[in-house]
């Protein structure tokens, strides 16, 4: 019997990860030896044979050991390396990022890269300086891919709690004037509280062409406003929505927000409601919280039609933020109620003489409520008779049925 392609892929599988176990090996045994371009090139073979994760761990880890021993040379070789394997599926962004890149878009895909780079998640920033890299590399510009890789490891090392070592690596990087090897300085700079630096330098970014140049000066205005400096704050905001550079919409959605929220604080409401707006005409993944706020204006103003509409608006945005989600039932169920409590009052309050009649209607068969204390107690004076005919409830002072 002839065995089928699907049952022969096990074996070539397993076959194919032994042969990736044997190049790690060989790896770690050439960099014992100090063979540092031999672990390179096994670490290339173990990647392509499909251990690419494992690869790419061992030779950020070579990298790391050899930067602290002060052979830098050796640790850029290990990085150069990494730029050859073969990744794994990876996030949308990068697959639009990646097609750019094929469809000759080059200065789009650097954009999209580059503000990858800006990314909460380190793995996500190190991917994205090692396809910036990439791209520097096949373009022949090796200066950028130099000031990238060396961005790369000072961020490997800050992510390893060696932030002296780190900064050292990323201000050598930043001196090309690479964008990237700037913003990624800046930011170190800021987490490590070096906030007059950190603002030299991003300001140097947003003179340039670039798509972290918005990002740079949000983060210039964002210390700014920490520092309890509101108008300069807002007119750096203002000055990043101005930026010419490449379209940056998380940016943008960022200075809005925050424009947004200064104008809330000051109880300008429709200023912050503008704000608020914009970022959900841009359609970023800032839509929740601008739809929970423009709800809590609402809210706060007793527009409870626009309240509710914003609020519902947060729910349908899919977020998974549980202080927005909670605010936004909370206050849609606090709406409801207040609706439920008014109508009762509306329809229950006697008349001002004996004989006027109010006639509840409902969708179902009511419960009779006359036992309830806040009934009885707002017609305490009063003698009320409640009569049910389907689903009319008819309260009467004179007793008789509606």
């Amino acid at each position: 019997m002839t065995a089928r392609p699907n049952d022969e892929e096990p074996a070539v599988i397993a076959e194919s990860l032994r042969d990736a176990g044997i190049e790690l090996t060989a790896a770690e045994r050439a960099y014992m030896d100090g063979d540092h371009d031999d672990a390179a090139r096994a670490l290339d073979r173990a990647a392509r044979a499909g251990a690419a994760q494992r690869a790419l761990e061992a030779a950020e880890r070579y990298a790391v050991a050899r930067a602290a021993a002060g052979d830098l040379n050796a640790a850029f070789t290990y990085l150069i390396a990494t730029l050859s394997f073969p990744s794994d599926p990876d996030l949308p962004e990068f697959q639009q990022a990646d097609l750019l890149r094929v469809a000759g878009e080059l200065a789009r895909a650097q954009a999209r890269y580059e503000q990858l780079t800006d990314y909460q998640d380190l793995a996500v920033n190190l991917r994205a300086l090692s396809r910036l890299a990439r791209l520097r590399y096949d373009s022949g510009d090796g200066p950028g891919v130099l000031a990238l890789l060396g961005s790369r490891l000072g961020m490997i090392l800050f992510g390893r709690n060696a932030p002296v070592k780190a900064l050292v690596i990323l201000r050598t990087a930043a001196k090309s004037g690479e964008p990237t090897a700037l913003f990624t300085l800046g930011r170190v700079l800021l987490w490590s509280d070096e906030v007059e630096e950190a603002r030299e330098v991003l300001t140097r970014l947003a003179a340039l062409d670039s798509g972290l140049g918005c990002r740079a000066l949000v983060n210039v205005s964002n210390t700014y406003w920490e520092a309890g400096d509101v108008e300069r704050a807002r007119e750096m905001y203002l000055r990043a929505l101005e930026y010419g550079g490449e379209p940056d919409d998380v940016g943008r959605a960022n200075a809005r927000m925050l424009l947004g929220y200064m104008a809330k604080k000051n109880r300008d409401w429709p200023e912050a409601r503008r704000w608020y707006q914009e970022v959900l005409d841009s359609g970023t993944l800032q839509n929740a919280m601008a739809a929970a706020h423009l709800g809590e204006i609402a809210y706060w103003l007793d527009e409870h039609e626009d309240a509710v509409r914003n609020y519902e608006r947060t729910l349908a945005t899919g977020t998974e933020h549980s202080g927005l989600v909670g605010e936004a039932a909370y206050r849609l169920g606090e709406i409801h109620r207040a609706r439920r409590r008014r109508s009762r009052e509306s329809d229950s309050a006697p008349g001002d003489r004996v004989g006027r009649r109010v006639v509840l209607r409902q969708g179902r068969r009511p419960t009779c409520r006359t036992r309830d204390l806040t009934v009885r107690g707002r017609y305490r004076a009063w003698k009320v008779d409640v009569c049910r005919r389907g689903d009319v409830i008819c309260v009467d002072g004179s007793g008789r049925p509606g």
